[in-house]
């Protein structure tokens, strides 16, 4: 047998010293990371728990609906057994607490509500689960005796207390091609049309001149549809004596020459037979017909600090928000009370103005020592104080 050389044990034993040192490589494998919640899945996650559900019943359901042009991305929480005697209106009033509603439609045991918010759309359904024949007979019994009406509404109370409840909240999210009719609010200027016109979401109000009586008039149409081309802004009504009523706003320097004013957007409007140029200013989002909540969140929302009214800031409600210009008007609730307030507030440099905090009518004293501020005489409750 052939001796090995020193060189080649000593290749031979550096060889078995490194292998033998050596382990089975495994495969690592890739780290995953979760995936991040979209922001309508991640709204109903913080949902579910008040409604009995956990974020493993949150299943993905394309919205659509009579804001939507098309579909949007969405997902869908679903609860079929809530105990009829829970009171989740409570529930659904603080979630969507600050959100503008825009739809609401009411049946025998059944609801129907919509909430806008930022760039979220939620539809809210309730229903009672009972069998629909059996309470429309009780409903709608043509009995005029006074005891069988009487048996007839205990079976109705005892159906309503023992079915159980379905309620369904199904989200979806507005993209830049898709934008939230919340957007579209805008204060309009120029010539007529745009003079004292503006668009609030789904309502265009503008002013045309009588031919009869050379006065302008105000009058306003319904808004369906909200889109984009392009970078552009375009919506679209319809009006039983105009047709259909066609905005475009587009974010370019726009000159009023009626009053030598320069504004961000310039709007453009068709409808009859013609189209109207003019410019727009981008109004408040937060304050837009249908925004309700607690009153605490909306002065601190609009940084006003001077309320001095009768009610309750933390369980007083606003609703009925109007708004033009630099001009406010929101109408406030103290629930279980009958007592109300108007706040009526004006937005200068310095800040929130207060014109008006109380019920209606406004005093003949506020109204002399206001009547000066840019049309204020013309909005909400003030249009009723008396002309010089």
């Amino acid at each position: 047998m052939k001796k090995r050389s020193g060189i080649s044990l000593m290749l031979l034993f550096l060889g078995a010293t490194l292998f033998s040192g050596c382990k089975e490589t495994q495969p690592t494998e890739p780290e995953v990371k979760p995936a991040t919640a979209s922001p309508a899945q991640a709204f109903l996650e913080t949902l579910a728990p008040v409604f009995g559900k956990t974020a493993k019943d949150i299943k993905p359901l394309a919205f659509s609906g009579v804001w939507i042009d098309g579909e949007l991305n969405g997902y869908v929480l679903r609860n079929d057994a809530l105990a009829s005697t829970e009171n989740i209106w409570d529930k659904i009033e603080q979630t969507f607490e600050g959100w503008v509603e825009k739809i609401q439609a009411d049946g025998v045991g059944e609801s129907y509500v919509e909430y806008l918010n930022d760039t979220l759309i939620c539809s809210v359904s309730t229903k009672l689960n009972y069998d629909m024949d059996e309470v429309m007979n009780l409903v709608y019994l043509g009995e005029e005796n006074a005891a069988k009406k009487q048996e007839a509404t205990e079976k109705l109370d005892k159906i309503y207390d023992e079915s159980t409840r379905t309620i369904e909240v199904h989200c979806g999210e507005f993209t830049e091609n898709q934008p939230s009719p919340l957007e579209f609010n805008f204060d309009l200027f120029g010539e007529e049309p745009f003079w004292d016109a503006s668009l609030r979401v789904d309502s265009f109000t503008y002013t045309l001149p009588n031919n009869e009586t050379h006065a302008f008039e105000t009058d306003n149409t319904y808004i369906g549809y909200w889109g984009t081309s392009g970078k552009n802004l375009i919506f679209s009504g319809e009006k039983y004596d105009l047709g259909v009523i066609e905005g475009e706003l587009t974010k370019e320097a726009c000159l009023d020459t009626t009053v030598g004013e320069t504004h961000p957007y310039e709007a453009r409007i068709s409808f009859g037979d013609g189209t109207f140029e003019g410019c727009a200013d981008k109004a408040d989002d937060f304050l837009v017909p249908g925004r309700q909540g607690k009153l605490e969140n909306l002065l601190k929302k609009i940084n006003y600090k001077d309320y001095t009214g009768k009610l309750n800031p933390k369980t007083a409600s606003y609703g009925g928000i109007q708004a033009e210009g630099n001009l406010v008007e929101v109408f406030l609730t103290q629930p279980g009370s009958e007592q109300t307030e108007y706040l009526v507030l004006g937005k200068t440099d310095k800040g929130r103005e207060t014109y008006w905090q109380g019920t209606t009518p406004v005093d003949d004293a506020t109204c002399e020592k206001y009547v000066n501020v840019p049309r204020l005489m013309d909005f909400g409750i003030f249009s009723s104080c008396p002309r010089g």
